[in-house]
C-alpha cells in the first residue's frame, strides 16, 4: 500500500478558484438532488451526510493508493452522501445505486465502475479509463448506467455499463418513452368509473368522508381524484413540475455510430470515455433533479429495492400534491394501502397460478416417463436397466401425486377464482384492509425484533453495528407507523364501502397471512405421512431390484437415506411446532 498523502486533505489549497467553484457546483447540485429524494420520501432523511467531511487517515491511504487527483480528494471532502446504515434506498439514477466516496470499497470499484477488468495503461486496445481525476457520482447497479465526472473538463458522462454508449436523456431520447401498454396501466389504475367502489345509490355527500374519516382515508377509493386518460397525466406533471427540455441551449449533436466516433477521434483505447458523449456537470446534474421532480425518473426501481410500478408510483406523488403542496405522511400511507392492494392480487391469483404449475409438471412428467422408459428399453447391462427403472418409478411416483394435487387445485381455482376472476371489484376494500392488517402484524414483529436496546451491550465494542441497528430499529418503528395509520383508513374506507361483510364472508378465504399453528401442524402431519409412505414404497421398490445390478441397489439405498433424513428433519420441525402451540397456543 501506498503512504498515506496526509497533505492531501489540504489538496484544496494548490487548487485554482475557478476549479474550486466548479467542484463546489457538482457538491451542491448533487446535494439538491439527494434532498429531493428526501422530500419524495426515498431517501431517509438522517442518510443525508453534508459536506465537509473530516478524511480520516485510512481514506487518505486508500485515494493515495488509487493516486487520486487533488481536485478528486477535495470533491470528497465536500460532496454529499448516502449513508447506507440510515437508510433502505439503495437504487440512484437509471438503475444505478449511490456511490459513497468514504466507503474505502466504494472508492476500489469506483476506479473500474463498469467492471471492464481493463490493461494497464491508458492506450491499451482495451486499456484503463479511470484517469485519476475522473470519479463515479454513482455506483453500478444490475448492468445499469454509470455517471462519471471529469474534474479538468468539469464534464460528466451517463455511460451503460455494457454497451459503453451515453444514456444521458439528452442524446438518449427514448430512455423515458412510454409504451401503450404502460400508459394504459398509468390510466386506468384507481379508476373506478366501470366499478361499485361507491355506496349503492350514494350521494355524493355520502362519497365525501373526509370528515368522518380517520387520517390517512383520503380518496383512496375515490372516482373524484383519478386521472383517467394519460395526456391528464402529462399535462398535470407538466403543470406541476418544471419540464425538462433537454434541447434548449445545446448545438444539434451530429449522429455518429461508435465506429464513426473512434475513427473521428484517433483513439485507440475502446475502453475510454472519449468515445462516449458528454455534457457540463452542472448541467447535467441539474437536469437529473429536474427529471425527479417532473417524475420522469423515479425512485427505486433498480436492483436492490425495486419500489413500485412506475405507473402506480407517479400517481401516488401527484394524488397527494407532488411537487409544490406534497403531503409526504399522506404518500407513505397511501403507498403502504397501493403495496397492500397489489400483494392482496397477487395472492388471490394464486390459485391459478398452482394450476398453471401443475400442468408445467404433468408435461415434465410425461416427458421424463418417455426418456426412463427409452432407457430401459435400450440399456445394454442390468445396472442401467435398473438404475432406468427406479428413475422411472420414481417419475410415475410425481406423475401419480402431481395429478392427485392438480385435480384438487383446479377445484380450488374453479371454487375461488371462477371465470379466472379472482377478486370482485367491489370487494377489492376488504381485500386491501386484510392485507393491511397483515402487514401491520409483520412490521410490528420487524420492529420488535430490531429493537436494538436489547443488543446494545452485545455490540458496545461495534459502534458501527450497533449504528446499523439503531437504523434499522428508527426506519422500522416508522415504517410502522405509516401502517397503522393505512390500515385505520382502510378499515373505515372497507366499513363504510362494505358495511357488514367481512373478508372471510365475501372471499372464503379465513386469512392472508401465515397459518395458523394448528393448521401448520396438520399440513407437517400430512407431509410426514406421505414421506413414510414414499420411503415404504421404494424399500418395497428395492426389493425387485435383482443382485446382478448393484448400482440400482446402492441408488434405492441412497434414496432412502436422503429420506431418512428429510423425514427425521421434518419430525423435529413438527415436535418444536407442537410444543409451540402448548406454551402460547393457536397463533399465526
Amino acid at each position: 500500500m501506498a503512504e498515506p498523502n496526509v497533505a492531501a486533505e489540504f489538496a484544496a489549497d494548490s487548487l485554482p478558484a475557478e476549479q474550486k467553484e466548479r467542484l463546489q457546483e457538482v457538491a451542491n447540485e448533487l446535494l439538491n438532488i439527494y434532498e429531493t429524494l428526501v422530500v419524495m420520501r426515498y431517501v431517509d432523511p438522517e442518510a443525508l451526510i453534508r459536506g465537509p467531511h473530516k478524511l480520516s487517515e485510512e481514506l487518505l491511504a486508500s485515494y493515495a493508493e488509487h493516486e487520486l487527483d487533488p481536485a478528486i480528494i477535495h470533491l470528497y471532502s465536500i460532496m454529499p452522501y448516502i449513508d447506507g446504515a440510515e437508510t433502505d434506498a439503495r437504487d440512484f439514477f437509471q438503475g444505478g445505486a449511490f456511490f459513497n466516496q468514504l466507503s474505502i470499497g466504494d472508492v476500489e470499484k469506483g476506479r473500474d465502475p463498469r467492471y471492464l477488468s481493463p490493461g494497464d495503461g491508458f492506450d491499451d486496445e482495451r486499456g484503463q479509463y479511470m484517469y485519476p481525476w475522473y470519479t463515479p457520482l454513482s455506483n453500478c447497479g444490475n448492468h445499469s448506467p454509470i455517471i462519471i465526472y471529469d474534474a479538468k473538463e468539469h464534464r460528466i458522462w451517463i455511460v451503460d455499463q455494457i454497451e459503453g454508449r451515453s444514456t444521458d436523456p439528452v442524446y438518449c431520447k427514448g430512455w423515458y418513452g412510454e409504451s401503450e401498454s404502460t400508459k394504459d396501466e398509468a390510466s386506468n389504475w384507481g379508476d373506478s368509473s366501470s366499478s361499485d367502489w361507491s355506496d349503492d345509490g350514494g350521494s355524493e355527500q355520502d362519497m365525501d368522508f373526509s370528515d368522518g374519516a380517520s387520517e390517512g382515508s383520503s380518496e383512496f377509493w375515490d372516482d373524484e381524484d383519478d386521472i383517467g386518460e394519460t395526456r391528464e397525466l402529462d399535462a398535470t406533471v407538466e403543470d406541476q413540475a418544471e419540464v425538462v427540455e433537454y434541447d434548449e441551449g445545446f448545438e444539434k449533436i451530429e449522429e455518429l455510430n461508435d465506429r464513426e466516433r473512434e475513427e473521428a477521434a484517433g483513439i485507440k483505447n475502446q475502453n475510454s470515455l472519449d468515445l462516449v458523449r458528454s455534457r457540463p456537470a452542472g448541467d447535467v446534474l441539474r437536469d437529473i433533479d429536474r427529471l425527479y421532480r417532473a417524475l420522469k425518473e423515479l425512485p427505486g426501481q433498480g436492483e436492490y429495492s425495486h419500489w413500485m410500478e412506475p405507473a402506480i408510483l407517479k400517481l401516488l406523488y401527484l394524488n397527494n400534491g407532488w411537487p409544490d403542496q406534497f403531503n409526504g405522511e399522506q404518500f407513505e400511507i397511501d403507498v403502504a394501502r397501493a403495496y397492500a392492494t397489489e400483494r392482496a392480487r397477487y395472492f388471490a391469483e394464486e390459485p391459478l397460478r398452482k394450476v398453471e404449475c401443475h400442468v408445467d409438471w404433468a408435461e415434465l412428467s410425461d416427458r421424463e416417463t418417455k426418456r426412463y422408459k427409452k432407457e430401459v428399453a435400450e440399456a445394454q447391462t442390468p445396472d442401467n436397466e435398473w438404475a432406468a427403472r427406479f428413475e422411472l418409478w420414481k417419475a410415475e411416483e410425481r406423475s401419480e401425486r402431481n395429478a392427485k394435487d392438480l385435480k384438487e387445485a383446479k377445484e380450488e381455482a374453479e371454487r375461488l377464482c371462477p371465470d379466472g376472476v379472482c377478486q370482485k371489484e367491489y370487494d377489492l376494500p376488504l381485500w386491501q384492509v386484510e392485507r393491511l392488517r397483515v402487514e401491520t402484524q409483520h412490521k410490528r414483529e420487524n420492529a420488535q425484533r430490531r429493537d436494538h436496546a436489547t443488543s446494545a451491550e452485545r455490540f458496545k465494542d461495534n459502534p458501527e453495528q450497533l449504528k446499523r441497528m439503531k437504523g434499522q430499529h428508527r426506519r422500522a418503528l416508522k415504517q410502522l407507523h405509516a401502517y397503522e395509520k393505512a390500515f385505520e383508513a382502510s378499515r373505515i374506507d372497507a366499513e363504510r364501502l362494505r358495511p357488514g361483510v367481512t373478508f372471510q364472508g365475501a372471499t372464503s378465504i379465513k386469512s392472508l397471512g401465515r397459518p395458523d399453528t394448528l393448521s401448520s401442524i396438520a399440513s407437517q402431519k400430512e407431509a410426514i405421512e406421505y414421506m413414510e409412505r414414499y420411503v415404504q414404497g421404494v424399500r418395497d421398490f428395492g426389493k425387485t431390484v435383482p443382485t446382478n445390478a448393484p448400482g440400482g441397489i446402492t441408488a434405492v439405498e441412497r434414496e432412502i437415506q436422503s429420506m431418512e433424513k428429510s423425514l427425521t428433519r421434518a419430525r423435529k420441525r413438527l415436535e418444536g411446532s407442537e410444543k409451540w402451540l402448548a406454551e402460547h397456543g393457536n397463533m399465526d
